[in-house]
């Protein structure tokens, strides 16, 4: 077993993206400030939902133990998050790695406290500061599963120290020392419904959103606690739509099925890497799956 106080193997640095000059030219305008109290035209605001496959068993862990009875007898696990009569994916969860992804890609300020004007990442997840806070435009809803999902134990490696922030890392393929006490997961296979949230959103921006999810990129991010010991690939994919019509028309457009796949096609056209995010994509293609 690897000491205690070492990164495991599967561990992996994630680069960043450098901040695009264009980025910084546009939002120095002060354009951003406005966009959450006014329905702007030719962005998208509304909500799509995306349809989460777990491909490996999931763990979000509770933050305390439990007991269950497994084969007759009760045993010591560590819990998942339990709320609303069932296991879930809290939204935060989702969230946090489509925006240390997003911020690989698209360039941003690795949660800097001066960042002003926001840069991209800031810009769309949000920003809180000790001067100033900026409500994102896009938000993540809770995944909740689709039926009753099913839970099963898989024993991990001992958790790494420090496991405190050491940058942007991703994690690969599973490894074989295993802890003693098991960790309570969600079994692979478990389908989830998440609501991503958007508000003035440009279609080039949702794009990288969702490349930071790995919709079409080739890669698969891996969420919850048991990522460092290879637990937690979950694919999305977009299913349906609820958007407005326009900033003077707010009746909604429902999108699915061969639509939302066409309009998908548009959205992810408009995808473009900032300088150096092509170096974390080829990271995240080869160690995130």
């Amino acid at each position: 077993m690897a000491p205690f106080n070492q990164y495991p193997k599967t561990y992996r640095a994630l680069p960043r993206a450098s901040l695009d000059p264009a980025h910084l030219r546009n939002a120095k305008d002060g354009a951003h400030r406005e966009w959450h109290h006014v329905l702007m035209a030719d962005l998208l605001t509304g909500v799509l939902w995306m349809e989460l496959k777990a491909l490996d068993p999931i763990h979000v862990g509770s933050g305390s133990a439990e007991l269950i009875r497994v084969g007759g007898k009760e045993s010591l696990v560590r819990g998942i998050v339990y709320e609303r009569g069932g296991y879930f994916i809290p939204g935060t969860s989702i969230k946090g790695v489509a925006r240390s992804n997003h911020e690989a890609l698209a360039g941003g300020c690795d949660l800097d406290r001066n960042c002003d004007p926001p840069c991209p990442t800031c810009s769309l997840f949000g920003q809180i500061a000790s001067r100033k806070q900026l409500m994102g435009r896009v938000g993540f809803g809770d995944a909740l599963p689709v039926g009753r999902p099913g839970v099963g134990l898989s024993r991990l490696p001992r958790a790494f120290r420090p496991r405190s922030q050491v940058g942007r890392r991703v994690y690969g393929a599973r490894v074989d020392e295993r802890a003693d006490v098991p960790y309570l997961v969600i079994k692979a296979g478990t389908l989830f419904s998440l609501p991503l949230e958007l508000a003035n959103v440009r279609p080039a921006e949702l794009a990288m959103v969702l490349a930071a999810m790995g919709v079409g990129q080739g890669f698969v991010p891996r969420y919850g606690g048991g990522k460092f010991g290879g637990l937690g690939r979950i694919q999305a994919r977009p299913s349906k739509a609820v958007l407005r019509r326009s900033a003077r028309d707010l009746r909604h457009v429902h999108v699915e099925g061969a639509k939302m796949k066409s309009l998908l096609a548009q959205w992810m056209k408009q995808l473009r890497l900032a300088p150096g995010g092509d170096a974390a994509m080829r990271v995240l293609k080869g160690v995130a799956i």
